[in-house]
């Protein structure tokens, strides 16, 4: 949902992905937190998540892990786990926006990460 609403031609989303299907499988984590996973590769990328806590909390790990994210932009609403990844991201020191408490969706990630390439843009 948030890399059809972003005004960008460089959105990466691995979810639908078979090779994130297969690693999901392999180490048991959910596909959000694969695609994640493949799409950071080697790092150096903003990270937007609307609705998947489990994809938020791979950032964490993988930041733990020594890969470079630069930026997340955070919205998972009130679902399991969702309040606790977003505060976990905020104690983390990544650099983020974070839609505190139960409150988010893919659509506030869309505006926000919208809003921040259209400021960019005027630079």
């Amino acid at each position: 949902m948030v890399a059809a609403g972003i005004r960008w031609g460089r959105v990466t989303c691995m979810i639908d992905d078979e090779r994130a299907r297969e690693l999901s499988r392999r180490l048991g984590i959910t596909r959000a937190a694969a695609g994640v996973r493949l799409a950071l590769g080697g790092g150096g990328k903003v990270v937007v998540v609307g609705n998947s806590p489990t994809a938020l909390v791979e950032v964490i790990r993988l930041v733990r892990e020594g890969v470079e994210v630069p930026f997340v932009v955070a919205t998972p609403p009130g679902f399991t786990n969702a309040v606790e990844a977003k505060e976990a991201l905020v104690r983390s020191g990544i650099p983020s926006i974070v839609v505190m408490g139960t409150y988010g969706g893919s659509g506030v990630a869309v505006a926000i990460t919208n809003e921040l390439i259209r400021l960019a843009g005027e630079g």
